[in-house]
């Protein structure tokens, strides 16, 4: 009977719908690699709706494959594609410049015959498509984000009144947006058309949507563009998210447009040209009602707003960014005392917002009882407060901490251990109104790391400006290799951390993004110890690492290899000197990577004549490495845990 039952408990006796519910959990990686398995796993492994939402993403020079790849069956269900070309917004105003155009009405055509929902375009020059068949495309869509990119006035005209007859369109994301006169004389937009036709949305986001030549925004061109809109938000809408730079707030009148925000849900004015009266105006409508609950005006004057009224408005959010606003003291401490008593705020944004002077112990207990919480220079006393009262809170629901200019050296050890290991994302940077000749290094940050090594909650960590030289090398590798991020930025590491850092990371990583911006790392190993443990990491940022030409290399190698398979995805290697490195392997390497940002014609300002020059010129200042005797074949020989039995852990 037991070994009946021992059988039946085998793995090839589980249903198919437990098995699916297994492969659901895996990445498209290891999904695909499932299906290689054996028939059975490839039959479960390829099944449509595992892959319903897996992200297509196709380059513009690959683009004459998307045919293929939308009728392959596992994708047939995909509902959204990336579309990321070669447009190069910085030299939007050359009127010389002729930008090749590579997505075709044959290419949308394809699309058009899809079962996709959403489509996203990065850096993709529209103008050579038909305006009639960019409007039915999108208005067949559901969801539509252009970034960076060029298109025609006439296509946005065809896109607005399909939309006003019929649309399946429910959010609509514009983002610094490219807009190209096809004739003689600019022709605006009807604003009844504009307000009828976005009002159908339901999220709506249009940032620097600019006419190509002239620096002005295309829809501003008439103010009752906007007028109209915030009229019939103000009435009747299905649209409940708001996103805007629109310099024309300011003239639009106050009744109407704060009747119109206090129907939508979410609403960013970041950037705007709203007032200090219309801002006293929403405060004041939202302290009675209010539809809003995430709400974000960073730089706006709010310092008329009554303190009662500030803390009654502000407190009824789930989400408030005032990010640099122009604000009063006894504002931000009756907000403080009102989330005490209690509120629905979950996350303030308090950055470049002074709360020096304001009672610690009101400030420490009103931002543990909220998730997320940025704040700007606390003094000392507020900072010790806050991370005891993190250290000894039971159930606490703070879940991410920032903090900006802030000094931590006083704190005890044992109270900002705990703290920091009791959130799942922290954030500090060093403060700039601590003058010293040199760089001060924090002595208390060990017994932090030493806990991220065994047991934290922490997955995401990021420390700036903070001196880390004395952390362990073995403990600091081994604690930021536990975490999903980790942004070290000008953190002055030392050589024995970068390399038992990178050599972890070989071994065993759950990283997903790395930025070691403003670090040294000259001193690595080309191959071993940097290429093969970076391309594992599917976000990494090496800005000004002051990376050798052998190193940038092997990077660019690795990801260029004939049947690369691995997790990068995201490079950002600029302000480092590639100018020797062959231009195919670079572009071999962008054309594997989603997105690649290098430097390609900087020159490091050393006249290095070859690489014996350059690892004798580091040597000097990294003396624990001695690389001058090892060529590129040999490195990649090392011995030990990272050598030729290397394999990448998809």
């Amino acid at each position: 009977m037991i070994n009946k039952m021992e059988r039946k408990t085998e793995l090839k006796y589980l249903p198919c719908e437990l098995w699916l519910k297994i492969f659901e959990n895996l990445s498209y990686k290891d999904l695909y690699n499932v299906a290689l398995v054996c028939t059975e796993w490839k039959r479960l492994g390829l099944d449509r709706t595992l892959w319903k939402k897996f992200v297509m993403m196709k380059k513009e020079e690959g683009i004459e494959t998307l045919e293929r790849i939308v009728t392959i069956p596992r994708l047939e269900k995909v509902e959204r594609i990336e579309l990321i070309g070669c447009f190069v917004h910085e030299s939007v105003f050359m009127l010389d410049l002729e930008n090749e155009r590579h997505i075709f009405n044959k290419h949308f055509n394809i699309l058009k015959t899809s079962k996709l929902r959403q489509l996203v375009l990065t850096n993709c020059d529209l103008t050579s498509l038909s305006p009639q068949l960019v409007g039915e495309v999108f208005n067949q869509l559901e969801h539509v984000f252009i970034k960076e990119s060029i298109i025609t006035d006439e296509q946005c005209e065809n896109i607005l009144q399909f939309m006003l007859a019929k649309t399946k369109l429910k959010s609509l994301l514009l983002d610094t947006v490219f807009v190209q006169n096809m004739s003689s004389e600019p022709k605006d937009i009807d604003p009844k058309t504009f307000a009828n036709a976005l009002n159908k949305l339901e999220h709506l986001q249009i940032r620097a949507v600019l006419r190509k030549t002239e620096y002005f925004n295309y829809f501003e061109a008439l103010p009752e563009n906007f007028i109209t809109l915030f009229d019939l938000i103000g009435k009747e809408t299905k649209l409940n998210r708001l996103d805007t730079d629109c310099e024309l707030l300011n003239q639009i009148p106050s009744p109407l447009l704060i009747k119109a925000l206090n129907n939508l849900q979410v609403v960013n004015l970041s950037s705007s040209s709203i007032t200090a009266e219309q801002c006293k105006d929403l405060a004041t409508a939202m302290a009675q009602q209010t539809r809003i609950t995430e709400l974000c005006i960073p730089m706006a004057d709010l310092s008329s707003i009554d303190p009662e009224i500030f803390a009654k408005a502000f407190t009824k959010l789930e989400k408030l960014d005032i990010l640099g606003a122009r604000v009063e003291r006894q504002q931000i401490s009756a907000m403080l005392k009102a989330i005490i008593k209690g509120s629905n705020l979950k996350e303030l944004n308090l950055k470049r917002i002074s709360i020096d002077g304001i009672n610690a112990s009101i400030i420490t207990s009103a931002l543990v009882l909220l998730e997320k919480v940025f704040i700007f220079h606390p003094s000392r006393e507020q900072i010790s407060c806050l991370f005891k009262k993190i250290s000894s809170k039971k159930n606490l629901k703070l879940k991410k901490l920032e903090i900006d200019e802030v000094e931590m050296f006083h704190v005890e050890e044992a109270v900002l251990s705990s703290s920091i290991n009791k959130l799942e994302s922290f954030q500090i940077s060093n403060s700039f109104y601590v003058f010293d000749l040199m760089q001060r290094i924090p002595t208390n940050l060990t017994p932090t790391f030493l806990i991220m090594a065994r047991d934290s909650n922490l997955q995401e960590i990021h420390f700036v400006d903070i001196n880390l030289s004395n952390i362990p090398s073995s403990v600091f590798a081994k604690g930021l290799n536990k975490r999903k991020k980790v942004c070290l930025i000008r953190g002055s590491l030392t050589s024995s951390q970068i390399t038992s850092f990178f050599t972890f990371t070989a071994q065993m990583t759950c990283l997903e993004h790395l930025d070691l911006t403003g670090n040294d790392l000259s001193g690595l190993p080309a191959r071993s110890f940097l290429a093969k443990p970076i391309v594992k990491i599917k976000t990494v940022i090496l800005v000004n690492t002051k990376l050798l030409q052998r190193q940038s290399e092997a990077i660019f190698d690795e990801i260029s290899k004939p049947g690369f398979s691995s997790c990068i995805e995201y490079l950002n290697v600029k302000q480092n000197d590639v100018s020797k490195v062959s231009s195919d392997l670079i572009k071999e390497a962008k054309r594997k990577l989603k997105c690649c940002f290098v430097d390609e014609y900087l020159e490091s300002d050393d006249d290095i004549s070859n690489d014996e020059d350059e690892i004798s010129t580091d040597e000097e200042f990294q003396p624990g490495f001695n690389q001058s005797t090892l060529s590129s074949e040999e490195e990649d020989n090392l011995g030990g845990e990272v050598g030729d039995n290397y394999e990448f852990q998809m």
